[in-house]
C-alpha cells in the first residue's frame, strides 16, 4: 500500500505500474496531464435544473457527457465549487479516526496522510452568485452543441 502521487515510481500511476511489471518506460509517450475535476458551479446548476426536468433517462447520458466537456473545472475562483466550512469540517472529523488507523498501520514513518486545512483560510463557495458574459457564452456553446449533436442523430438515421 502506497500513497497516492506521493510514493509513485516517476510520480505518475501509469510509470509506477509500468515499472512494477518490470517494462521499461518510453519517455515519449506522453501522458495527457489530467485531474480529477467537479463540474463548477455554472455547471452545477445548469445539471441541477436539468435533473428536475422530465427528460428521457437515455437521454440524461449524452447531455452529461456533453456537460462535462464544458463545465468541468473552473479556472476562476469564483465558479470553483467548496461545501460549506461546518460540512467540510464534519467530514474531515468523521474520517480522522479511520485515516490514523491507516496511517498508523501502512505508513508509520509518515507524520500525516494529507496535508492539513487551514480553516481560518478556508473559503466555502457553493453557490452561483453572480454570471458573466463568458458564462452565457457557455451556456449558448453548450445548447448549441446539443442542437448539433442532435441534428447528426436525427440525419443519420434519415440517411438509413
Amino acid at each position: 500500500m502506497r500513497l497516492l502521487n506521493e510514493d509513485y515510481v516517476g510520480g505518475t500511476l501509469l510509470k509506477d505500474f509500468a515499472y512494477h511489471l518490470g517494462l521499461e518506460w518510453d519517455e515519449d509517450f506522453i501522458l495527457k496531464q489530467t485531474k480529477n475535476e467537479s463540474f463548477n458551479l455554472l455547471g452545477m446548476e445548469l445539471m441541477s435544473r436539468l435533473n428536475q426536468k422530465d427528460l428521457q433517462q437515455d437521454n440524461l447520458n449524452s447531455l452529461l457527457f456533453m456537460a462535462r466537456r464544458k463545465f468541468e473545472g473552473a479556472q476562476e475562483k469564483r465558479l470553483k465549487f467548496a461545501v460549506q466550512k461546518d460540512i467540510a469540517k464534519a467530514y474531515v472529523d468523521y474520517f480522522s479516526p479511520s485515516l490514523e488507523w491507516v496511517k498508523q498501520k501502512y505508513f508509520p514513518h509518515k507524520s500525516t496522510l494529507f496535508a492539513p486545512i487551514n480553516w481560518d483560510e478556508y473559503q466555502e463557495n457553493y453557490t452561483l452568485r453572480d454570471i458573466k458574459k463568458e458564462d452565457w457564452d457557455n451556456i449558448v456553446d453548450f445548447i448549441a452543441q446539443i442542437i448539433v449533436s442532435k441534428n447528426k442523430i436525427i440525419q443519420s438515421l434519415k440517411e438509413n
